[in-house]
């Protein structure tokens, strides 16, 4: 099972993307977090099936405005298997 970490740019910090973020993530089999970082970015860090997490991060992509993705960085691991859930973290 893989595990994705992706580095979000754009304008996606004050306009409730973790939250959209974490509405997603119910429609998809996985797991993992999503939190905001020092320089204005947001991390994503899941765990699923590789079309779940494909298809997730498609749809994060299409999020309405006031978001507005500009780009997302990707790396692919193996995953942890650590992770239980889906979560906020502030």
């Amino acid at each position: 099972m893989p595990r994705v970490e992706a580095i979000v740019r754009g304008i996606v910090q004050g306009v409730g993307f973790r939250y959209h973020v974490k509405e997603l993530s119910n429609s998809f089999k996985v797991t993992g977090y999503v939190r905001n970082l020092p320089d204005g970015c947001v991390e994503i860090v899941c765990e699923g099936d590789t079309e779940e997490l494909r298809a997730l991060i498609e749809a994060i992509k299409r999020l309405p405005p006031p978001v507005m993705v500009e780009g997302v960085e990707e790396t692919w691991k193996e995953a942890s298997s650590d992770i239980e859930g889906f979560h906020i973290y502030y």
